[in-house]
């Protein structure tokens, strides 16, 4: 039985064998493809169709042959698109090295640029890279600009150029830039892109970039030289960045400029600022050149192109500013170009209408000396001797300094408490100069007001100064030519001299105890300190009121009064040294 089930299993094996045998060739076997249509016949009547359609077997080898077949052909045709491509690339870089494509394309910077014509010559592009001998181009005599001279133009160009026609780089370097803007031009107008086929260039690398105004370089009210220059950005926003270049204003100094940036919109030149210096043989630390002079600003479209700008400065005297004007009475130089305490209030007028630029606001300066005018020596024969020296003549060692310029008239002011040197001297003043060189004006010289009493027994200044709470001032009116002024000091110390009479008799410089005049401040300075003690009694009060510790010294040495607050000068303690210096520390 057993045997007999045996059997049974191998046959049944084998029936499986065979059906799959079977199977796989029905899978290999030609089949009927049916395909069924609704037709309509002559009559009207509809009919369905049904096409039959054998398949056929197909072994290993034949689908090999069909695909070797298929990838010879896929290849065909891409040697085919690839040598297509390569001749219209080739007939490209041809027609574009053709004087055709040449008069088209200065067709398109004209309208571009708006210019009534441009010419370009010694074009040639070798493979990638495109070179342009140079490119000039002339525009209207109304327009704002009047030539643009490009020489040694070269990029490398992008493939897409070959395929547009319309030149396209990342970068395009240039040898040298010629910009000249109409002689006429005054105010700002921003050129505007007439067209769309403008080179599409993402950055553009000057290594000499020149603008002027029209005609001669030496008629040109301002000019930049020189100047390596490199800009980028958007076709709405462009950044002009130079590294350099020297900028020429008519009637002022050259500055070697280190580093400018301009950002140019549509309709405007933003973010203005130029650094560089008036003295190139200055150098900071590292050897770098010092800046001393910094522009700043905005002009808007249709605003004054001369500015004004914002100005800074450092170290850069001050009668470059007026002109020379006050040199012979003034002289200081400008200090702080970015410092933090410093802001900067001072504008710059370009001249493009006036034969120097024109100078206004507030300078901060340094070094200030006052030339030696009969003031000055009216002043030292009202203190000791010894203290003399440092008025003749004064030197303060900062200050502020306001300028303003009008048509033919520069003025200085100097307000109370801008200029002044502890222990020293103060000075306020309001001078101007005409268009004919002729100075007028007001200038008040304050001395501490203690250094001017000593000389009296009564304790009072000489009557040529007038008197507040902390400066005997000597007010001065001068006058006369810009270069060799006068002051009427003079005049003043007579017309003081009918009052000296009625003052006691001066005391000699040399019999005045310092020494003993210092203590004698001091201790009523200390005395007017202490808070005061409610008095239960009425104190018996001197027959007249002192006004300041000198004048109560000479006349009731046993009486010290207190010193009210309004009578002494600023900053604290009184000393009077006796050996060196003025007398110091107020």
């Amino acid at each position: 039985m057993s045997k007999q089930n045996d059997m049974y299993t191998r046959e049944g094996d084998d029936d499986s064998q065979v059906r799959n045998i079977i199977r796989r060739l029905n899978e290999d076997r030609p089949a009927t493809e049916k395909s069924r249509e609704v037709v309509v016949r002559a009559d009207g009547t509809k009919a369905i169709r049904v096409t039959k359609k054998r398949k056929t077997m197909m072994t290993n080898a034949e689908r090999n042959r069909r695909s070797r077949r298929t990838f010879v052909m896929l290849l065909l045709v891409g040697l085919l698109i690839c040598g297509a491509f390569v001749g219209f690339f080739m007939f490209r870089m041809t027609s574009m090295n053709g004087s055709g494509y040449l008069t088209e394309q200065e067709q398109r910077l004209a309208q571009a640029w708006g210019a009534t014509r441009v010419r370009c010559s010694g074009s040639n592009i070798d493979g990638m890279e495109l070179s342009v001998a140079s490119i000039v181009a002339e525009f209207p005599e109304d327009a704002f600009l009047q030539r643009v001279e490009l020489s040694d133009v070269k990029a490398t160009l992008s493939a897409s150029t070959f395929l547009s026609g319309n030149i396209k780089a990342d970068e395009l370097s240039i040898g040298r830039a010629n910009i000249q803007l109409a002689p006429a031009a005054r105010e700002l107008k921003m050129p505007r892109q007439q067209g769309a086929d403008l080179w599409r260039i993402k950055r553009v690398v000057c290594a000499d970039l020149n603008v002027s105004f029209g005609g001669a370089e030496t008629e040109s009210p301002v000019v930049l030289r020189q100047a390596p220059a490199y800009m980028y950005g958007s076709s709405s926003t462009r950044v002009v960045m130079l590294n350099g270049g020297l900028l020429m204003m008519r009637g002022w100094k050259p500055v070697s400029l280190t580093e400018g940036k301009m950002r140019f919109t549509p309709t405007s030149i933003e973010d203005i600022t130029l650094r560089g210096t008036t003295d190139p043989t200055r150098k900071k630390a590292d050897g770098r050149p010092e800046i001393t002079v910094m522009l700043a600003g905005t002009i808007e479209g249709g605003a004054p192109l001369a500015g004004p700008l914002m100005l800074d400065s450092e170290g850069v005297n001050f009668a470059d500013f007026t002109g020379g004007s006050f040199v012979h009475f003034f002289s200081a130089s400008t200090q702080a170009v970015a410092k933090g305490k410093h802001k900067a209030m001072a504008n710059i007028t370009l001249p493009l209408d006036t034969p120097a630029p024109r100078f206004s606001g507030v300078f901060h300066v340094q070094d200030v000396r006052f030339t030696t005018l009969p003031a000055m020596m009216v002043m030292t024969e009202h203190i000791d001797p010894k203290y003399r020296k440092r008025y003749l003549p004064p030197t303060i060692s900062a200050g502020v300094v306001t300028l303003s310029q009008t048509e033919g008239n520069t003025t200085m002011v100097i307000a109370e408490n801008d200029m002044v040197e502890r222990d020293l001297l103060s000075v306020r003043a309001n001078v101007t100069v005409d268009d004919t060189n002729q100075l007028s004006g007001t200038v008040d010289y304050g001395m501490p007001a203690l250094l001017t009493r000593v000389e009296y027994p009564d304790g009072l200044s000489d009557p040529i100064f007038r008197e507040d709470a902390h400066y005997a001032w000597l007010c001065t009116q001068v006058s006369g030519p810009a270069n060799h002024p006068t002051d009427n000091a003079e005049k003043l110390d007579v017309e003081a001299e009918p009052q000296r009479r009625l003052r006691p008799a001066r005391t000699p410089f040399d019999q005045i105890d310092v020494e003993k005049l210092s203590q004698r401040v001091n201790a009523a300075e200390l005395q007017s300190a202490q808070p005061e003690i409610p008095q239960t009694q009425p104190q018996e009060q001197p027959k007249e009121p002192f006004h300041n510790p000198l004048q109560q010294d000479y006349q009731t040495p046993q009486y010290t009064a207190p010193v009210a607050p309004s009578t002494m000068p600023t900053g604290g303690g009184l000393t009077l040294p006796v050996d060196d210096g003025v007398f110091g520390g107020f």
